[in-house]
């Protein structure tokens, strides 16, 4: 859907600021500033994304951003979230998804050779070089 990583980033992280300051303005408790680890060298690519809870607070973008306790805490349960969803996918579709990218291309094809080429956009970014190496086969 995102041709760049970093779009999808800002767009995922603006959505859980707003959230979470909406939450925040409903038991009247504010908030001053955000602060999120800077993943993209564009600031303003978090901040274009913001609605009207986020417009509200001042948006820290820092690199090392897990300096701040929030951060690491935030980091500690993504992480566990993703594995907990990664490991769901391996038991949905029956195979070891790589988590990093090491093995792509074979798991990518017994993957599309067991489901087809449109799901693999269910389990992978799709718009990358590696994509054309998994489907030559095909």
């Amino acid at each position: 859907k995102y041709k760049n990583v970093s779009i999808l980033l800002a767009k995922q992280h603006a959505l859980v600021i707003e959230e979470g300051l909406k939450d925040l303005k409903s038991k009247n408790i504010q908030c001053n500033y955000v602060v999120i680890d800077q993943f993209s060298s564009s600031k303003s690519r978090v901040v274009n994304e913001l609605g009207e809870y986020g417009r509200e607070c001042d948006l820290i973008q820092r690199h090392r951003g897990e300096e701040d306790i929030a951060v690491a805490s935030a980091s500690i349960i993504a992480r566990g979230i993703f594995i907990q969803e990664w490991e769901r996918m391996c038991s949905k579709y029956k195979l070891n998804f790589p988590k990093g990218a090491s093995d792509v291309i074979s798991t990518g094809r017994e993957f599309v050779s067991m489901y087809g080429q449109e799901k693999l956009r269910d389990v992978a970014k799709v718009g990358f070089k590696t994509t054309q190496k998994i489907f030559s086969l095909y």
